[in-house]
């Protein structure tokens, strides 16, 4: 098995990257770039050249090695016409043949178990989405890369930039200023639109989708500083409107369980915009039995509303914390589906088993206050003060996490665009994100 049995076709930033020499290679691109792809093809490349030094190739998290990670090796592998045998249990290990016999093995890990990246020494590594792992993943990583049978040792990473202030930026960019890094460490950034594979109507989602100040990053692969500034910058009086229950749109409640203070809010959706017209404010000694009994009252009063009587279903959305979160020894979710039940009201439950990244967050309500259209998908009343208030006044902090603070005028803010944002992202995720939130019901909890 030799390495010039991979045919390939590459853009000329790809191929550089696919070639590069150097120990240590990093490739940056947007999304739909192709850098997956181009990592798995690597992986082949040096499991071929290194006869039974195993490698390793690491996701952020155990779903991402079976999608798409594993995915695209089998259709590669099958491509080339390499015989392989996948094993995945109880690890998980793609070994490869030449002509029936072992030739070697590549081994899938999970970044959000980290040690599991400890042990045997490899000859190379790749790690997919390293911007998602902690900068303990790739020193782990690295740690390993020492194995006495390998031609040569290499690791490798792709990803999507998030900003200039993470350990990639560190390790790739600032460390390698001045030629410090010249011949070990390489760096290669790929366009979204370079990838024939994307179609005209994927690239311009994309461009609609990002603000200007964030889309060189994810459409180019720059390394751009997203730190600084206001949290929800696309939000402005053109967001702010009279609203009033509507009988004939869903009822829905996203809640925040912090407790001084608690703030849930209440929204409808339909076409194609979501209307946040009241909110649920406890200030001090909040308790989650409390607020979802404040909700029932106020639902009786919209259903006197409705013409024929009939009680609206509640869907309810929210922080994924507070399945486990107790108050009074039940989860904040079990109090939310009793009360309901025991009052009467329909309800169905849209809350993921994690929340998702506050940047993918950030992004997926940025562009529903106003994408680069001047589109509004999101209304809110006035009467939800401390959610215009949030909108107004959350920043980000320099790591480009949301500036919690700790002053008394701060406490009180980031809690009701939390909620929000947690109902936005589940209704109109922005489809460029990483990490996909499949809506999973809180009944069966």
């Amino acid at each position: 098995m030799a390495e010039e049995e991979i045919e390939i076709e590459l853009s000329e930033e790809a191929e550089k990257f696919y070639c590069a020499k150097e120990r240590y290679s990093a490739l940056i691109g947007g999304f739909g770039s192709g850098k997956t792809h181009l990592l798995c093809m690597e992986a082949i490349k040096c499991a071929i050249d290194n006869v039974g030094a195993p490698g390793m190739m690491v996701a952020p998290t155990y779903k991402m090695i079976r999608d798409p990670l594993l995915d695209l090796f089998e259709a590669i592998l099958q491509k080339q016409e390499i015989q392989y045998k996948l094993v995945k249990n109880p690890d998980i290990v793609l070994s490869l043949y030449h002509n029936g016999n072992y030739h070697n093995k590549i081994t899938f890990r999970s970044a959000d178990r980290p040690k599991s990246l400890r042990g045997p020494t490899l000859s190379f590594f790749g790690i997919d989405e390293a911007a998602m792992v902690d900068k303990d993943a790739w020193t782990d990583c690295v740690s390993r890369l020492r194995h006495g049978g390998a031609r040569y040792c290499k690791g490798f990473i792709g990803t999507t930039p998030e900003g200039i202030d993470d350990w990639i930026y560190d390790e790739f960019v600032e460390k390698c200023e001045d030629g410090k890094r010249d011949g070990i460490y390489s760096r290669f950034h790929i366009d979204s639109r370079d990838n024939p594979s994307n179609s005209a109507e994927y690239i311009a989602a994309l461009v609609d989708a990002y603000d200007a100040t964030i889309l060189p990053a994810y459409l180019s692969g720059e390394f751009i500083d997203m730190s600084t500034g206001r949290a929800y910058y696309s939000f402005g009086t053109h967001n702010i409107k009279e609203l009033q229950y509507n009988p004939h749109l869903k009822l829905c409640l996203t809640c925040d369980f912090n407790v001084e203070p608690m703030v849930w809010e209440i929204f409808q959706y339909g076409r194609n915009r979501i209307e946040f017209f009241d909110e649920i404010y406890i200030r001090t000694n909040a308790s989650t039995a409390t607020a979802i009994q404040m909700f029932c009252e106020k639902y009786f009063a919209w259903m006197k509303h409705n013409r024929d009587n009939k009680r609206v279903q509640v869907n309810i959305f929210g922080d994924s914390s507070g399945k486990a979160r107790t108050t009074a020894g039940d989860s904040d979710y079990v109090i939310i589906r009793e009360t309901l039940n025991t009052n009467g009201i329909p309800w169905t439950g849209y809350v993921p088993d994690e929340n998702p990244r506050v940047r993918d967050r950030l992004n997926t309500v940025n562009g529903a206050l106003q994408d680069r259209g001047n589109a509004t998908k999101v209304f809110v009343d006035p009467r939800c003060k401390r959610l215009i208030k949030d909108y107004k006044l959350v920043v980000l902090r320099k790591n480009g996490d949301i500036d919690k603070g700790n002053e008394k005028s701060r406490r009180e803010l980031t809690h009701a665009s939390d909620a929000a944002g947690y109902a936005i992202y589940q209704i109109m995720p922005i489809k460029h994100t990483r990490i996909s939130q499949p809506a999973m019901t809180i009944s069966r909890f």
